[in-house]
C-alpha cells in the first residue's frame, strides 16, 4: 500500500484540487481557531469575496491515509493490450478505465478489474486515427469520448463504443498544452499559448472547444505579483533561444478545474488560491518546514542545465545573479510518493486512478481504493 502523508490538507495532484474545494467551502465558518475531525485546527477568515483558511496543525485526515490496491493494468510480457508503452492519458467513466498509451498509439479501455473491454483508434491520419495523442476525456452525460491529438491538429470524438464521431480543429493560438478539461454540462477546454513579446514569451489560456475548433471564449489564470527565475540563451546568430528556469527554483502554475474554478498558486511559500467561478476566492495557506536543496543535487541539476545550454551557445557560462536556492519550494505537485505525475492521476471519491513505473523502466497503471484513517472527517 502506497502512504499519502498529510502535514497540512490532504492534496493528492494539483489538478484535482476541486473535489476539495466543497469540504473546504463546508469549513469555512468564519469562525476561528476551529478544529475538525481528530487533530486538525485551523483559523479562518474573510474579508469581502476573500475568505483564508490557514492550517495551524494537524491534518484533516487525523493520520496519513492508505491507498489500497485494488488491480492492476501492465505486464512485463503478455498480450500486446496489457503491454504498457508510454502511457500519455488516464480517465474513468463508470466502470470503464481509459488509457491512452501515446506509443502504439492506442486508447485501451478496461473494466474496473483491469479485464481488457476494446481498443478505439490507432496510427494513422485518418477518421478516428493518432499521430501525438497526448490525453483523453468523456462526456459525462452521454459517453461521448474525446481525445487530443497535437500531431495532428484535433480532437477526435468517438461513440461510446468506439466508433469514430467527428473531429474537432485545434487552430487556437499555439496548441503545445496536453490539458483536456471537461465539465459536467459538457464543455471542454483544451490548452493554447498565446505569443504576447510585451507581457510574456507565452501566456497560457484554456479555450472552449466546439466544432469548428476554439470558439473564442479562452480562460487565463490568475495574476500573481512574481516573476519566474527565468534564464535564457540565444544561438549566436539567433535562430535559436532555450528559455529554463533556475533549477529548484518557485513556479507559478494554475489548472482549469472541471466545476469552473481556476486554482493556482506561486510555490514559494505553501499558499494557493482558488477562484470560485461564483466570483468568490478561497486561499489555503500553512507554513512548514523548509527543505534544503543539497550541494550534490545543486551541482548535479545546475551542471545539467549549463550542458543543455551550451548546445545552443559553446561556451554559455552562469553570469546571472539567480543562483540555485538554497532551500527547494513548498510545492511541486500534489501525489503521493510512487505515482507518476504525467499523466495526472484520475480521482473521484476514494477511487484512485494512477500510472506507476518499476526500476526496469516498466509501466503499470494501478486502481487503487483511498482508505482513511477510522472516523477521518466526522
Amino acid at each position: 500500500m502506497a502512504e499519502i502523508r498529510s502535514e497540512i490538507r490532504p492534496f493528492l495532484a494539483f489538478v484535482t484540487l476541486l473535489m476539495l474545494i466543497g469540504l473546504i467551502g463546508a469549513l469555512v465558518t468564519g469562525c476561528s481557531g476551529r478544529s475538525v475531525g481528530e487533530g486538525w485546527v485551523h483559523e479562518t477568515t474573510t474579508e469581502g469575496a476573500v475568505t483564508t483558511v490557514r492550517t495551524v496543525s494537524g491534518s484533516v485526515w487525523g493520520g496519513p491515509g492508505q491507498l489500497v490496491e485494488e488491480a492492476s493494468i501492465g505486464v512485463v510480457e503478455g498480450a500486446d493490450e496489457f503491454m504498457l508503452g508510454r502511457v500519455r492519458g488516464l480517465h474513468v467513466y463508470r466502470d470503464r478505465i481509459y488509457v491512452l498509451d501515446n506509443q502504439v498509439p492506442i486508447l485501451r479501455v478496461y473494466d474496473l478489474v483491469g479485464n481488457h473491454l476494446l481498443d478505439i483508434g490507432g496510427q494513422g491520419a485518418g477518421p478516428g486515427e493518432f499521430e501525438d495523442p497526448r490525453s483523453v476525456t468523456v462526456d459525462p452525460r452521454d459517453g461521448t469520448i474525446y481525445v487530443r491529438d497535437g500531431g495532428l491538429g484535433r480532437i477526435n470524438r468517438y461513440a461510446p463504443d468506439g466508433v469514430p464521431l467527428d473531429s474537432w480543429p485545434l487552430m487556437a493560438g499555439i496548441s503545445t498544452g496536453t490539458e483536456l478539461v471537461m465539465t459536467p454540462d459538457g464543455k471542454v477546454y483544451t490548452a493554447v499559448y498565446r505569443i504576447d513579446f510585451d507581457i510574456d514569451l507565452f501566456t497560457k489560456g484554456m479555450a472552449l472547444m466546439g466544432p469548428e475548433g476554439a470558439t473564442g471564449d479562452t480562460i487565463y489564470g490568475p495574476e500573481f505579483d512574481f516573476e519566474e527565475w527565468e534564464l535564457e540563451v540565444r544561438s549566436e546568430d539567433g535562430e535559436q533561444i532555450s528559455i529554463d528556469l533556475v533549477p529548484f527554483s518557485p513556479e507559478e502554475m494554475w489548472v482549469l478545474c472541471p466545476y469552473g474554478s481556476v486554482v493556482g498558486g506561486v510555490s514559494e511559500e505553501y499558499r494557493f488560491e482558488i477562484h470560485n467561478a461564483t466570483g468568490g476566492i478561497t486561499v489555503v495557506e500553512t507554513t512548514r518546514e523548509r527543505v534544503p536543496v543539497e550541494p550534490g543535487e545543486a551541482r548535479w541539476y545546475r551542471n545539467r542545465l549549463i550542458a543543455d545550454f551550451r548546445t545552443v551557445l559553446p561556451g554559455w557560462a552562469w553570469s546571472s545573479r539567480r543562483k540555485v536556492p538554497r532551500f527547494k519550494p513548498a510545492y511541486a505537485q500534489f501525489i503521493p510518493d510512487g505515482l507518476l505525475p504525467r499523466p495526472e492521476p484520475y480521482i473521484e471519491g476514494d477511487m484512485v486512478v494512477a500510472l506507476i513505473q518499476d526500476d526496469d523502466g516498466v509501466q503499470y497503471v494501478k486502481h487503487y481504493r483511498l482508505s482513511l484513517p477510522e472516523g477521518a472527517g466526522e
